[in-house]
């Protein structure tokens, strides 16, 4: 009679535990898992562009360009030499968030930005900060 009751125990804490992790399985794989990213989004700005023509006449023409913030660029660069991109993909028919490496070369400068070019949009979602190291196409959880 002790051993049903005991087996019986045992198995009520079992299917308890299974039933708390199937209900907190997407939180701690999101939490412990994978790269929690902080994101932001480059600005559309304006800037001169200074051309010389064939006759020798430097002229200033407005252009417009992609600014991201010093600060944020710097860390980027310095860190991995390039500016990572989160897309959004399907994935066991499920929308996740990848990130991609993107390399981008600075044209201009202002107080606080810096004025990129290379396959970066004002549309582009990129990673300022995670709390894990990021490689290409690893998956991502973006917490802002």
């Amino acid at each position: 009679m002790k051993v049903r009751i005991i087996i019986f125990i045992f198995a009520i804490i079992f299917i308890a535990m299974m039933i708390i992790l199937t209900l907190t399985a997407r939180e701690i794989r999101n939490t412990y898992m994978i790269p929690n990213v902080q994101i932001s989004r480059a600005t559309n700005v304006w800037y001169e562009e200074i051309i010389i023509r064939d006759d020798g006449i430097e002229m200033n023409r407005p252009k417009q360009g992609i600014a991201i913030n010093k600060n944020i660029f710097d860390n980027l660069m310095f860190e991995i030499g390039g500016i990572y991109v989160v897309e959004t993909l399907e994935k066991n028919n499920e929308d996740r968030n990848f990130v991609k490496l993107i390399y981008v070369q600075v044209v201009d400068e202002t107080e606080v930005d810096y004025i990129v070019e290379g396959g970066i949009s004002q549309w582009h979602l990129f990673v300022t900060e995670s709390n894990m190291e990021l490689n290409e196409g690893d998956e991502v959880f973006v917490i802002n």
